[in-house]
C-alpha cells in the first residue's frame, strides 16, 4: 500500500482500531498490561521545546514516489536546531493512530484528510505546503498536550535513531488484521466465542439497543447532550462569521465593478475638456447682467415694469452663478472613479487578513469537535467489550446452572459430569475476571474524557473569544483607511450650503444691488 496516498481515510483508521481493541483484549485476557497502561517515559512537563516542520523534499518515483518533511526541535523560534528528523506523510499518520491506542479517550488533534483529483495534484505545491501546515499544527497539539505525556510512539517518532522507529512500527504496525490468527490453538475456541458475542450485542446496540452503563453514565449523557449543542451552535457561528468576512470580499468586487463603469462613462464625456470655452462664455454673461442690474437701479423709479422684467434676469443669472459654483465644488467622476478604486483595493486586503485571522481557528474549533467523537468513541469501545464479558457472565452462569440443575433431577450422572461442572465454573471465574479488568480500563478512559471534556470547553472558550477580538482589531484598522477614501468624496462635495431666500431691496443704491446679486 502507498501510504502517501489519499485513499487513507476515516474507514482504514476506524479498521485499524477495530484491530487494537482486539490487541488489548488479547492483552487482558493474556494478563499482559494494555497499551493504554504503557510506562509514562521521560517527559519534562517544564520545558517547551519550538517544534517546526519544514523542507518537504519528495523520492522515488511512481508509486514509489513519497515526500518527506523536516522536523526540527529547537529551545526557542529561533535557535539552532536540537535535533532533527524525517517523516513521511504516513508516519505522522502511524503516531496519531498509536496515540489513540496508548490514550484512549484522549482529545487528540486530527490530521485533516487532504484529497488530491490526480496524481499530479498529490504532489503539487499547494497541496504539500497544506499538509505540511496541517502535520505542524498536529504535531505542536500533541507536544503540549497534557494526556500524551510520557507515550512512547511519541520518543520513537521524535528519535534520531532511524532503528528505533523502524522498531516501533514493525512491533505496532498500522495494519495488522492478520495478527488474530497467529493465536494458540487452545484458545481459538474462546476467542470465537468471545468474537460472536460481540458480534450480537455489535448488532443489537445498531438495531437501536442500549449498553450497560457504569455508574458515571449520567455524566457521559451530558457529555454527548453538551456535544451535539456545541455542534450545532459552531455551524451556525462559523456560517454567519464567514458570511461577515466575504462581505469585505463582495464589497470590494462590487466597488471594483463601479469603478470601472464611472471611468469608462469619464471616457465618453470628461466636463474638464470644455471648461475653458465654458469659462469664457460665463463671464460674458455675468459681466451684462451685473451692467443690466445696474442700470436698471438708476431707472427705478421711472418704470416699475421694466426694474421688474430685469430683476427677473439677475434673479436667473443668480442661479446659473450658483449652479456653476456647485458643479465646480463637486469632485469629477474620474476622481469619484479613483475613489471607489482605492476602497476595492483596501476591502480586498481587508478581507484576505480577516479571512487569515478568522476561518483557521474556526476549521480548528472544528477539527477539535471531530477530535471529541473520536475520544467518546474510544471510550465506546471499552464499554463494548466490558458488556461483552458481561454477556459471557450470563452465558457461562446459565451453563453452570444448566449443569447443576441436571445433576439434582439425574443423580446417577455420568462420569465426567463433575469434571465438566468444574470446567464450567473455572470458565464463569475467568469471565468475571477478565469483566472486573475490563471495567477498571472503562474507568480510566471514562475519567479520562471528563477530563478531556473540561478542557475542550475552555478551549473552545478562549479561541471564540480571540476570534472575535482579532475580527474587530481588523474592522478598526481598516475604517480609518475607509473613511479616509470616503472623506475625499464627502469633504469636496460639501458645496456652499443651501441658498439664502432673497428679501426685496428697499435701497436705491447701485452697491446694495451688487450686494445682493453676488448672494
Amino acid at each position: 500500500r502507498d501510504n502517501d496516498n489519499d485513499n487513507d481515510n476515516n474507514d482504514d483508521d476506524d479498521d485499524y482500531f477495530d484491530d487494537e481493541e482486539a490487541k488489548r483484549e488479547r492483552a487482558i485476557e493474556g494478563g499482559d498490561d494494555p497499551p493504554a497502561s504503557a510506562p509514562a517515559g521521560d517527559g519534562d512537563g517544564d520545558i517547551v521545546l519550538h517544534l517546526s516542520v519544514t523542507d518537504p523534499q519528495e523520492l522515488g518515483e511512481g508509486r514509489n514516489r513519497h515526500t518527506f518533511y523536516r522536523i526540527d526541535v529547537r529551545a526557542s523560534r529561533y535557535g539552532d536546531p536540537l535535533s532533527s528528523v524525517r517523516r513521511r506523510y504516513s508516519d505522522f499518520q502511524w503516531l496519531f493512530q498509536r496515540l489513540h491506542a496508548e490514550r484512549p479517550g484522549a482529545v487528540i488533534p486530527i490530521i485533516p484528510h487532504t484529497q488530491a483529483v490526480n496524481s499530479a495534484r498529490r504532489f503539487s505545491e499547494e497541496l504539500v505546503e497544506e499538509r505540511r501546515r496541517h502535520l505542524e499544527r498536529f504535531l505542536r497539539g500533541v507536544q503540549v498536550h497534557p494526556e500524551l505525556e510520557g507515550c512512547p510512539s511519541i520518543s520513537a517518532f521524535f528519535s534520531p535513531e532511524a532503528e528505533v522507529f523502524e522498531a516501533a512500527k514493525k512491533e505496532n504496525p498500522a495494519q495488522d488484521k492478520e495478527e488474530s490468527l497467529e493465536s494458540p490453538t487452545e484458545n481459538f475456541k474462546e476467542k470465537a466465542k468471545h468474537f460472536f458475542v460481540k458480534t450480537r450485542i455489535k448488532a443489537r446496540v445498531m438495531g437501536g439497543g442500549e449498553l450497560e452503563e457504569t455508574s458515571d453514565g449520567a455524566a457521559f449523557e451530558e457529555v454527548e447532550q453538551y456535544l451535539q449543542s456545541l455542534e450545532a451552535h459552531v455551524k451556525a457561528v462559523a456560517k454567519a462569521t464567514k458570511f461577515l468576512v466575504n462581505v469585505s470580499k463582495d464589497t470590494s468586487s462590487n466597488m471594483h465593478e463601479l469603478g470601472q463603469t464611472l471611468f469608462g462613462m469619464v471616457q465618453d464625456y470628461d466636463p474638464s475638456k470644455t471648461n475653458s470655452a465654458a469659462g469664457d462664455v460665463s463671464d460674458v454673461n455675468v459681466n451684462v447682467n451685473v451692467n443690466v442690474n445696474v442700470n436698471v437701479n438708476v431707472n427705478h423709479d421711472d418704470n416699475d415694469t421694466t426694474h421688474s422684467r430685469n430683476s427677473n434676469n439677475s434673479h436667473n443669472s443668480n442661479n446659473n452663478n450658483n449652479n456653476n459654483t456647485n458643479n465646480k465644488s463637486l469632485p469629477s467622476l474620474k476622481t469619484i472613479s479613483n475613489v471607489f478604486a482605492s476602497l476595492s483595493a483596501i476591502h480586498k486586503v481587508k478581507h484576505d487578513e480577516n479571512d487569515q485571522k478568522i476561518t483557521p481557528p474556526l476549521q480548528s474549533i472544528e477539527w477539535t469537535l471531530k477530535s471529541a467523537r473520536l475520544a467518546l468513541k474510544r471510550r465506546k469501545e471499552r464499554q463494548l467489550t466490558y458488556n461483552t464479558y458481561l454477556q459471557q457472565i450470563k452465558n457461562r452462569q446459565a451453563t453452570v446452572d444448566k449443569l447443576r440443575h441436571n445433576a439434582a433431577i439425574n443423580p446417577q450422572h455420568t462420569p465426567n459430569a463433575d469434571a465438566q461442572m468444574a470446567n464450567a465454573q473455572t470458565s464463569l471465574d475467568n469471565a468475571r475476571q477478565l469483566a472486573n479488568k475490563a471495567l477498571e480500563e472503562l474507568d480510566e478512559v471514562s475519567q479520562r474524557v471528563l477530563r478531556e471534556m473540561d478542557r475542550l470547553k475552555a478551549e473552545v472558550d478562549e479561541s471564540l473569544r480571540k476570534i472575535y477580538v482579532d475580527h474587530a482589531k481588523v474592522q478598526v484598522g481598516y475604517s480609518r483607511q475607509l473613511d479616509a477614501e470616503w472623506n475625499k468624496l464627502a469633504g469636496m462635495g460639501s458645496g456652499p450650503g443651501p441658498a439664502i431666500p432673497m428679501r426685496k431691496s428697499t435701497s436705491s443704491g447701485v452697491a446694495s444691488d451688487t450686494e445682493i446679486l453676488m448672494i
